[in-house]
């Protein structure tokens, strides 16, 4: 009697295992298709899932319908006991992740979800691997390549330690950032990057030697706080040369700020900075340009527009001077456009040789202002202004144009 038992219940376990181990791929799609979201991604397909005896292995998984967003293969690693009984995932290996172009199904609010720490601190896994992903751009500039890898681990005490590096190596674009960051039990995280050696050769923005650093730390998909500097040894912006750029941001709580400093390559008496600074009491921001020898104004202006007659500009010995272009946020109201004071002044601000009002209306990206002061130097400002929408009446400049189009013109210049 007891044989007779014992063998009904082995082949009864024998006969549930064999039904599992078939019924498994189709249990696998299912609980797959649930994790990553039926809605993010309905057309979601799987080759091949073949069970082993560690875990599974999926093949050839495709995200949309054109085979835009694959992944090669997905090895899950798990003890198949522990599985049935706790659904326990020992490790996760991603290979080939490729994806191109952002399709318009998935906006940047559905890819922010994707990133709530709490939705990863809860996947069930003690080891995920990505090695490599690959994205690709088609963009206006060419196509650009960024590939990465990660590695996200849970800790004793339940936090996730994430270790990953993103690169690329183009001619557009070229960089290798590592990123080490922590998800705690809390959903709270830190991540903490620094990189050197970057490029950008991106039509009328150009730097070269590019390195910095950033921090940020948040609760679940929320950003509270975030600092981050970025140096350049060289930069070309709209054909204007720059050297020694420094640009640094922070964000907290109480506020945000943000500091840019640099000099024109080869003329070293031009120096350029801007500051900004946002809380609750108040906005302020300021640019200033430091012209401090006539020599190196002339330079630059050769530099931009090789064809001007310098001949023509009479007030270029007045050097040193300053040029001065500040935000007025007390003067603007809510939609309209965004207020600037302008001065052309000597460099102690004793004299004033320009000054006036420029405004930029967001939306359409127009700027309107008018400028007046000592009257050759309105002159002079006229003769360099190279937009034809700007004109002198009764000895003041009237500004009007399209920043827009005036950008996408230098762009097209540059691109030709």
């Amino acid at each position: 009697m007891f044989k007779r038992a014992f063998l009904f219940l082995s082949i009864t376990i024998l006969l549930a295992a064999g039904a599992g181990w078939f019924a498994l791929p189709g249990l696998v799609e299912k609980r797959l298709h649930i994790a990553m979201g039926e809605d993010h991604f309905p057309d979601m397909a799987i080759e091949s899932i073949q069970p082993t005896l560690t875990g599974v292995t999926l093949s050839n998984i495709t995200f949309d319908e054109d085979g835009f967003s694959t992944i090669e293969k997905a090895n899950i690693n798990f003890n198949w006991f522990l599985y049935l009984l706790k659904q326990n995932i020992d490790s996760i290996y991603i290979s080939n992740v490729v994806h191109h172009d952002l399709s318009d199904t998935m906006n940047l609010d559905e890819i922010k979800k994707w990133f709530k720490t709490s939705q990863i601190r809860s996947i069930p896994i003690n080891k995920l691997s990505i090695d490599p992903a690959q994205l690709n751009l088609s963009t206006e500039f060419g196509d650009i390549r960024i590939e990465a890898k990660s590695l996200l681990t849970t800790l004793e005490d339940g936090s996730k330690s994430i270790q990953s590096v993103a690169w690329s190596r183009q001619y557009q674009l070229g960089f290798e950032i590592p990123v080490s960051g922590l998800i705690r039990p809390d959903n709270s995280f830190l991540l903490e990057s620094t990189f050197n050696e970057g490029k950008l050769n991106l039509g009328p923005l150009r730097t070269s030697r590019l390195s910095g650093w950033a921090s940020a730390e948040g609760q679940d998909d929320t950003l509270t706080t975030f600092s981050t500097q970025l140096d350049a040894g060289s930069a070309d912006i709209l054909g204007l040369p720059l050297q020694d750029l420094s640009l640094a941001l922070s964000q907290s709580p109480n506020g945000s700020n943000g500091i840019f400093r640099s000099k024109v390559s080869g003329m070293p008496s031009i120096k350029m900075s801007g500051d900004w600074n946002q809380n609750e009491q108040a906005t302020t921001g300021t640019i200033f340009v430091e012209m401090n020898d006539p020599e190196d104004v002339r330079s630059l202006i050769t530099t931009l527009m090789p064809d001007f007659d310098l001949k023509t500009i009479k007030t270029l010995d007045s050097a040193p001077t300053l040029l001065t272009l500040e935000y007025l946020p007390d003067r603007r109201f809510a939609g309209g456009p965004i207020p600037f004071d302008f001065t052309l002044t000597t460099k102690d601000q004793s004299e004033k040789f320009i000054e006036g009002n420029i405004l930029i209306y967001p939306d359409s990206m127009d700027v309107k202002g008018s400028l007046f002061g000592q009257d050759d130097a309105v002159s002079d400002l006229l003769k360099l202004a190279s937009h034809n929408k700007t004109y002198i009446e009764d000895k003041t400049i009237r500004i009007d144009f399209n920043l827009k189009d005036w950008l996408e013109t230098h762009m097209n210049d540059d691109q030709g």
